[in-house]
């Protein structure tokens, strides 16, 4: 299966080909050596050819390096993108089971086998190659929170119900580490979360994390070197947030706790963020308001301070962000005039520069994201 990490409060990073997050082309010699590339080609040609060809590429790598390029096109992830709501109006508000699945190569979007249920407003991870879905609101007349939590496999779309969370989350945040999913903040009910759980999908089961230092709902999340960052959302004042903190789960060794981090250079929250290059990037949301926000905010881990980034095309705010294969993806959301965009765009940090890449077939807010190559 092919080993994933996921990325942000609603979506995911691909790790393997880029485990330091650094926006570059794989080596010829490892990247046969990825469990994901491994397991489409053994798919293709067998395990034995697979084995070969993972033995050439160590010993060929210089001769067939200046095909690597185009090799790559071949094996970028695709973005799968859950539930969510259509828009504005009390019947536009129902969650949806929908899930559609993006090829950022071709710039085309399929639909996927529909979740169990509906949902809105849950978060997604992607781990040794299947997909989870972790709570949401039902979209009912009472807006109930959910603990169910749904397991996909893109291979054949099948979908299988897991252990529900301990506690049921919606406009919650979750983030892969070490092949385990971490859960934090959201809402219980009014009031937002300040607990965390980590679920680990081999032996079906939960265990509780430290609380973070202050509730969080409607915050973003992000993975990077085993440590789990939390930032912006509402208090439970449902005032927007400036503050992170972060989770260092890198050693098993005692019960690690929550660290806070410099403060953004604003409030955020229905933000989304990731993780790219050894650094946070924080997107989009709303401040003290209902206005939607384009900025961008990055923060480095080297040097523990933020900095300002090109800004989206346009604000977005109750959106999913993935990160795969050295490019950050923005997917959905609300934006001008409190309406739902269908528009996906991406960024390139090499070029610093975003870019619209497919329209969704109907515009959606609060959806969740992930990737995976199959």
């Amino acid at each position: 299966m092919p080993t994933l990490e996921s990325h942000n409060g609603r979506g995911g990073e691909v790790a393997g080909l880029d485990p330091a997050g650094v926006a570059c082309t794989p080596k010829l010699d490892t990247i046969f050596q990825v469990p994901g590339v491994m397991q489409a080609c053994c798919r293709a040609g067998g395990v034995i050819a697979s084995c070969r060809l993972a033995t050439s590429s160590l010993l060929l790598s210089k001769e067939i390096g200046p095909h690597l390029q185009e090799l790559a096109s071949y094996l970028q992830p695709r973005l799968f993108v859950f539930g969510g709501h259509g828009g504005r109006g009390i019947a536009a508000h129902a969650s949806w089971e929908r899930v559609d699945v993006v090829d950022p190569a071709a710039r085309q979007v399929c639909e996927q086998t529909p979740m169990p249920i509906a949902r809105c407003a849950s978060a997604a991870v992607a781990i040794s190659g299947l997909l989870y879905v972790f709570g949401g609101r039902d979209g009912g007349p009472h807006d109930e929170a959910l603990a169910s939590v749904h397991r996909l496999d893109p291979n054949c779309g099948a979908w299988e119900e897991l252990p529900s969370m301990p506690t049921a989350r919606k406009s919650c945040v979750a983030a892969a580490i070490q092949r385990k999913a971490c859960v934090a903040g959201g809402y219980g009910g009014l009031l937002p979360l300040s607990s965390a759980d980590r679920f680990d999908p081999y032996g079906n089961v939960w265990t509780s994390l430290a609380s973070l230092n202050q509730s969080r709902g409607d915050c973003a999340a992000a993975s990077l070197n085993d440590v789990l960052f939390v930032v912006g959302g509402l208090d439970d004042g449902y005032r927007s947030l400036s503050t992170a903190e972060c989770l260092d789960l890198s050693t098993n060794a005692g019960c690690p706790t929550w660290r806070m981090l410099p403060s953004m250079s604003a409030p955020r929250a229905s933000c989304a963020a990731a993780a790219l290059a050894g650094a946070l990037f924080v997107i989009g949301g709303v401040s003290d308001g209902w206005g939607s926000l384009d900025t961008v905010e990055r923060f480095s881990i080297a040097s523990q301070q933020w900095e300002q980034m090109p800004s989206m095309d346009r604000p977005r705010r109750d959106f999913a962000a993935v990160a795969a294969a050295g490019t950050i993806y923005v997917i959905g959301g609300t934006s001008h005039g409190c309406r739902s965009t269908s528009i996906i765009e991406r960024f390139n940090p090499n070029a610093g520069e975003w870019e619209d890449l497919v329209s969704l077939p109907p515009a959606r807010s609060r959806c969740a994201a992930a990737a995976a190559w199959c």
